[in-house]
């Protein structure tokens, strides 16, 4: 069984016995082992002894995702409302496409690290 979420920041793969979750922006992955922890309590992908069951899970996730990194898309939602306190700042395009710019170079210097 496959999955995403967050617009594929986040991908899923999940057997019988395994599930592995995976950060399509920095790498992150979560590995749990479904018969001896169904609640997925207890992350074991950073036990080298996993090591070859979440690159296996990961090759069928990104194979799954046709084979490359899933676009992730940053949005901005321009039409959310304003907020008049007295320490916000009053809303500014300049600002906010700065703020876009920042927050997709950042995005992407950590997908290709």
């Amino acid at each position: 069984m496959f999955a995403h979420a967050e617009e594929g920041k986040w991908g899923m793969v999940r057997s019988e016995e395994y599930k592995l979750l995976r950060n399509n922006i920095n790498g992150q992955r979560l590995l749990f082992d479904l018969k001896k922890d169904p609640n997925e309590f207890e992350d074991i992908a950073a036990d080298s002894s996993n090591d070859d069951i979440c690159q296996a899970m990961t090759n069928a996730l990104v194979e799954w995702q046709g084979g490359h990194e899933p676009e992730v898309h940053i949005y901005l939602d321009e039409d959310a409302p304003i907020c008049h306190a007295s320490n916000a700042r009053p809303r500014d395009p300049e600002l906010r496409k700065t703020v876009k710019e920042y927050y997709t170079k950042r995005f992407t210097e950590e997908r290709n690290n």
